[in-house]
């Protein structure tokens, strides 16, 4: 409904516009509805609104992934053509990417942009946002709009979930296969974490000790899940991998690669 509201507002202004003699422009977006004005409707998205991109996608806490599946499963090309369209015109409309924002990296991903669109967001939110995206509850997304770029850019491994835990350090070395993660858990023993891997793991390394393969770590080869269990409050990871599986993990499959 969100996609399509505005094509009722068109059908009864134009009812309006010839029985009253109205002069409204056709709306191509509506994102809700104020408390006195009634609806919230534009004809082109505004740069204000282009710029903090609180519409149809970002929900102030990051974007998510059910939600952009749900657009992609019942209304794809309509979100996409507001993505492409009124929207990304409303992206490029100053010539210099100031309407640019982290919330915008995701849905783009998620619908296919290609690579230098994509790199011409990461850029200008960069070069026009700074630190201030950083701040309080706006960086607190940051990691899950620069995740997606991530991922869209290198699949094979991303962190999963993890107990409660603070991330110190997660570093990923391509050329020799290894991923080295530092936590520092809430409780004293017997955390746990997960990975995505398309690769298979050969050795996971716990604090200078070697942990035992299916007794602390199980790497499942069908969706590319990597479990760890029994990990102390400080953890100091070394996970080597091997040669790459078919594993694939269907719902960021679908959502990155799955669009019109």
């Amino acid at each position: 409904m969100r996609f399509y509201f505005h094509e009722y507002i068109n059908k009864t202004a134009y009812e309006s516009n010839n029985r009253y003699g109205n002069n409204m422009s056709p709306m191509n977006a509506v994102f809700g509805f104020k408390e006195w004005e009634g609806v919230f409707a534009v004809s082109a998205v505004p740069v204000w609104y282009a710029r903090n991109t609180v519409d149809f996608f970002e929900i102030s806490q990051g974007t998510s992934d059910d939600l952009v599946l749900l657009y992609k499963s019942y209304c794809p090309e309509a979100a996409h053509e507001y993505l492409f369209g009124i929207k990304k015109d409303a992206i490029l409309s100053d010539g210099e990417g100031k309407n640019v924002s982290y919330e915008m990296l995701k849905p783009y991903v998620m619908f296919g942009a290609d690579s230098n669109f994509l790199d011409f967001l990461l850029k200008s939110a960069e070069k026009w946002t700074g630190e201030k995206s950083m701040l309080d509850w706006v960086g607190m997304r940051q990691a899950d709009f620069i995740g997606a770029m991530i991922y869209r850019n290198n699949p094979k491994i991303f962190l999963d979930s993890w107990s409660p835990a603070y991330v110190k350090k997660a570093e990923y070395d391509p050329e020799n296969k290894m991923v080295k993660l530092d936590f520092e858990f809430s409780m004293t023993a017997n955390n746990y974490i997960r990975l995505f891997s398309r690769l298979q793991p050969k050795s996971v390394d716990c604090n200078g000790e070697l942990m035992k393969n299916a007794e602390d770590w199980i790497y499942n080869g069908k969706n590319g899940m990597l479990e760890l269990k029994k990990l102390n409050s400080d953890c100091h990871l070394k996970i080597k991998f091997g040669h790459e599986t078919e594993a694939w993990n269907p719902m960021l499959e679908y959502l990155v690669n799955n669009h019109p």
